[in-house]
């Protein structure tokens, strides 16, 4: 287990209502800090998806759209490409 880097976890309380009214659940004080973490975590893994399966996903794209052309390959990019965030369309 990884240590806090904070031990503590301030907010006013605007922000912890805004958090509830964001997360729709009170939020303890005490789990401030596990939150602060799990926030780490996430952008760690946030990271590595752009980073490693994005560009794999590239790939699988133009893969299937050089593969062949009809209905099942032109929804297969048009369903995957959002993942991607960058997918130009098939010229008409």
């Amino acid at each position: 287990m990884v240590a806090a880097a904070f031990s503590t976890v301030e907010l006013s309380e605007s922000s912890m209502r805004a958090l509830e009214a964001f997360t729709g659940v009170r939020v303890s004080r005490a789990r401030l800090p596990l939150l602060w973490d799990d926030i780490g975590t996430l952008e760690t893994l946030e990271h590595r998806v752009r980073t490693v399966l994005g560009p794999l996903l590239e790939q699988t794209i133009r893969a299937v759209r050089q593969a062949g052309e009809g209905e099942a390959f032109d929804r297969f990019v048009a369903q995957t490409a959002p993942f991607v965030g960058r997918w130009p369309r098939r010229p008409t």
